[in-house]
């Protein structure tokens, strides 16, 4: 089989869809703080990582608050930084990592779908040029994949097959069409990597690794992948350390030995050699240090201890018995060494004489002898960090306050150690991560407003400074959303936001700035999350919000006037000292409230209130334990639920919702009840029997002989992962079934047996056409709005009014087989909004009249493939409002105007 690059999608745009009319607008840009790393509310500080160099270019694995994570290059030039791609749009994340250099490309693993794990890519620094490689898209074709190395002309990679408990195939590619070609060689080697991760090979296109008593090499063909050395009577197991000229130093762990050795192989022998043996005199790593080995002038220098003695710095030519301490000249010590660096023929490295704090030395391997360079100590500063060579110099980092780090160089001399930079940062983050760039080093420092960012310097203090602020922006005024967290009366739209100066707090919008502003403050009352599941009852809202108490950490209760905007506790903890305790669910009695209230052992009981804390009791008569989901489901004057009491046992459950106890209307022990839905006068739900898997629907008018099964057994019914996968619509249910004939297709029902039928086979294949998610499903009057994947355009979205011949794809948005994942779907009049992707435009808002042409791109609020990820749409009268994330605003509240009419 040829081993060739398959694009995942093509870069394609949709030319022929026109932009919508009506352009949205920010309401306000409620959190007017800037970017910071370590603000919570800011998961997307730019925190590059993992940089590696490939000719001009660093690419880099990074964060920003439109495309998540995902793979970066820079050129040292602000222009020159940029995404390379987004592989899974949106805010969600690719997490590229094992970036290796091959040649003149990049080689890495990414997860593009979040489905099916990382798969093997390879680029060129285009989008067009990133593809993933045939035989490595992820699952069972991937594996774990792990361990690159690019040496001379071939890649070595490891590939961990699915399920194999650990077992490795070991390969190597030249880059031809050939493909890879898997070699020889113990399964469980730990190929290429050394102790504290370098990676190993003494000729450009062999690599050395070892495993268990053996040392291997291999020259990327299944003949050249030899054994040249075992430590004698095979006992024990090997590391490699690194690499001098000719000479490579191991340590050897004796089996069931604490206590290491030090070896060395010279090329081309067929012999290990022991460098000093262990035993009482043996030296021992801590493997807290990192890095614990460096080379300068030929010789080996390692952090060990020696018995019970401190750490300390030994030095080895490689002569037997060569293993030496490095001694402080002035006979002090310098104590617990870290962060070995070699600059020309010495070794910097952080210490401490016991006199002041860590600060950095250096070591002459000839004359085995140590001795201070800086002298940056004080009360307030940390040690240097992450030691780097520039050009015969040696930079680090530094944290000097609280808030304050800085950069500095330094030629070994105390006269000759200078600052470049200080900067404020939010948190001890000095700059770290240095990759050399021609005559530059590439790293991560904090920006003046905190966010981790890319910097660059040349070693002076003009040259020092940020290549690209990638969050310029402010922070998120809505930091977290879900279904729960807007609520419209009237024509106000309430909803839970931080200004980034308080705790997040009620606030309230008309549609304009100037109607837009906190309803209810809950500040200084211990809100740490936004106010969620609003709950109107009567001129109250009710709502909860994760917060600190009296009690501890924990969900509180809160109620809101809507007239006074007033904002009260009604309850800190459900259950005394479980902090787990907190509203599962809400219902609107006549002049209560009634919750499912569940805690850390997983019980749910049912609870009122009348918004005061006296009055914020559990039922107890009869001691209901609610199942699971725990749907709580009106219809008329009864709420409907599934439940289990001692006296009566498990089944569905109604009570009078304007007062009055709950009751069992029908037993049905041994089977699960869920997605409870009310459509008109009658109750559908799905009743599944644990023993069998068989899942029916049945429907309830209400009395106990009114509670029957509709569809017949045999029926697989799938309840997702969300409560309300019944879908009802006009005078229709829609659900999601399998016949064991066409696998899972849309369903359509009327109540009765003769009326429940497949309404179209969308994917022949037997394979899955609609999902199964709640929010994929809408309907509008009489016509149904899902998203479905029929095997040729991918997940797109889909409409019927429940025939086959009306049921049909609404649009192909992002043509191929990637699908456009629309979610998120909402009306305003007759318009269809919903949230869809595409290679041109990304994640943005999308309107539709119902056709074909009528389907059109509202704004691309970021222009280019970049995403707003819209969330979360809501009608209030002709308003249609969102959230949306951009770059300048962070995550705010958007409204479009006369929506109806887009």
């Amino acid at each position: 089989m040829h081993f060739r690059a398959l694009l995942l999608a093509a870069l394609s745009g949709l030319s022929s869809l026109s932009f919508g009319e009506n352009t949205p607008r920010l309401v306000r840009d409620v959190n007017l703080m800037p970017m910071k790393g370590g603000d919570i509310w800011n998961p997307f500080s730019h925190s590059p990582q993992k940089m590696v160099r490939v000719g001009d270019v660093i690419y880099f694995a990074a964060s920003d608050i439109v495309h998540g994570r995902e793979l970066w290059k820079t050129d040292g030039t602000e222009a020159g930084t940029v995404v390379v791609t987004d592989l899974r749009p949106g805010y969600w994340s690719s997490s590229p990592g094992n970036l290796t250099a091959f040649g003149d490309r990049l080689f890495f693993s990414a997860d593009h779908d979040g489905l099916n794990g990382d798969s093997f890519w390879t680029s060129d620094g285009t989008p067009e040029g990133t593809v993933i490689l045939e035989g490595f898209a992820g699952g069972a074709a991937a594996g774990d994949l792990s361990l690159f190395e690019g040496s001379g002309g071939k890649l070595f990679f490891r590939k961990l097959a699915v399920g194999s408990g650990g077992s490795a195939g070991f390969f190597a590619w030249d880059g031809t069409a050939a493909g890879p070609v898997e070699l020889n060689g113990p399964p469980s080697a730990r190929p290429f990597q050394s102790y504290d991760g370098k990676k190993l090979s003494f000729v450009p296109g062999t690599l050395m690794f070892a495993s268990g008593p053996d040392l291997w090499q291999s020259d990327g063909t299944v003949a050249g992948t030899v054994k040249v050395a075992s430590l004698p009577g095979g006992q024990g197991s090997l590391e490699l350390l690194e690499i001098a000229g000719d000479t490579l130093f191991l340590s050897r762990l004796p089996t069931g030995g604490v206590v290491r050795e030090f070896w060395k192989h010279v090329r081309g022998s067929n012999q290990l050699e022991n460098v000093q043996a262990g035993g009482a005199g043996g030296l021992t790593f801590d493997r807290s240090v990192s890095p614990v080995t460096c080379v300068a002038d030929g010789k080996l220098f390692v952090v060990a201890r020696q018995g019970t003695s401190p750490r300390k710095l030994w030095v080895s030519d490689g002569a037997a018995g060569g293993m030496r301490p490095v001694e402080d000249v002035r006979g002090m010590g310098y104590g617990n060494p870290e962060q070995l660096t070699a600059v020309g023929s010495q070794v910097y490295f952080v210490g401490a004489d016991g006199t002041g704090g860590r600060e950095v030395w250096k070591a002459d391997g000839t004359t085995a002898s140590a001795s201070q360079v800086t002298d940056l100590w004080t009360a307030e500063a940390g040690e240097p960090t992450e030691l780097v060579a520039l050009d015969g110099l040696l930079c680090f980092g530094m944290r000097e306050a609280e808030n304050l780090v800085s950069l500095w160089k330094t030629d070994g001399t105390t006269g000759g150690t200078t600052r470049l930079k200080l900067t404020w940062s939010d948190g001890p983050v000095p700059p770290r991560s240095f990759m050399h760039l021609n005559s530059q080093l590439i790293f991560v420092g904090s920006a003046e407003e905190g966010s981790q960012e890319l910097w660059t310097t040349d070693g002076s203090v003009e040259g020092t400074g940020i290549i690209k602020d990638v969050t310029p922006g402010n922070l998120s005024g809505l930091p977290s959303l879900g279904s729960g967290s807007f609520l419209a009366i009237g024509t106000t739209l309430y909803f839970g936001a931080s200004d980034g100066l308080h705790v997040p707090d009620l606030w309230k919008s008309t549609g304009t700035q100037a109607g837009t502003r906190l309803a209810s403050p809950t500040s200084g009352r211990g809100a740490y999350s936004p106010p969620d599941a609003l709950t109107q009852v009567g001129k109250t809202i009710y709502f909860t919000t994760s917060s600190v108490s009296s009690s501890g950490w924990g969900q509180m209760l809160w109620k809101a006037n809507q007239r006074s905007g007033r904002a009260t506790k009604v309850r800190e903890q459900f259950i005394k000292g479980d902090i787990t305790s907190g509203v599962r669910s809400m219902l609107p009695l006549k002049k209560k409230l009634l919750m499912v209230v569940s805690g850390f052992d997983g019980e749910a009981k049912l609870w009122t209130t009348n918004g005061m804390p006296g009055g914020t009791r559990q039922m107890k008569k009869p001691d209901l334990e609610l199942a699971w989901p725990y749907s709580l489901v009106p219809m008329g004057d009864r709420a409907y639920f599934a439940a289990a009491s001692a006296e009566s046992g498990y089944g569905l459950w109604q009570m009078n919702r304007t007062g009055g106890k709950p009751s069992l209307l029908k037993e049905m022990p041994g089977f699960s009840l869920e997605a409870l839905t009310a459509m008109g006068n009658t109750l559908f739900f799905i009743a599944k029997d644990p023993s069998s898997g068989d899942a029916r629907l049945w429907k309830s008018d209400g009395s106990a002989g009114g509670t029957v099964p509709v569809t017949p057994a045999g029926f697989w019914l799938h309840g997702g992962y969300t409560l309300d996968l019944l879908i009802p619509c006009g005078d229709k249910l829609y659900f999601m079934a399998d016949d064991g004939a066409h696998g899972s297709e849309l369903w359509v029902s009327d109540g009765s047996a003769e009326a429940t039928r497949m309404v179209k086979d969308i994917h022949p294949a037997d394979g899955p056409a609609p999902r199964k998610m709640a929010e994929d499903f809408f309907a509008a009057g009489n016509i149904l709005y899902f998203t479905a994947d029929d095997g040729v355009h991918g997940e797109e979205v889909w409409r019927t009014d429940g025939t086959e011949a009306g049921t049909s794809m609404l649009a192909d948005i992002q043509p191929g087989e990637a699908g456009s994942e629309a979610w998120g779907f909402t009306t305003v009049g007759s318009r269809l909004y919903f949230s869809a992707y595409n290679n041109q435009y990304g994640h943005e808002l999308w309107s539709s009249d119902g056709s074909q042409a009528g389907t059109v791109l509202v704004s691309d609020l970021v222009p280019g493939s970049g995403s707003s990820n819209p969330v979360w749409p809501i009608a209030v009268g002709d308003r249609l409002y969102f959230g949306a994330t951009t770059l300048e605003h962070g995550q705010e509240l958007w409204v479009i105007d006369g929506a109806d009419q887009q």
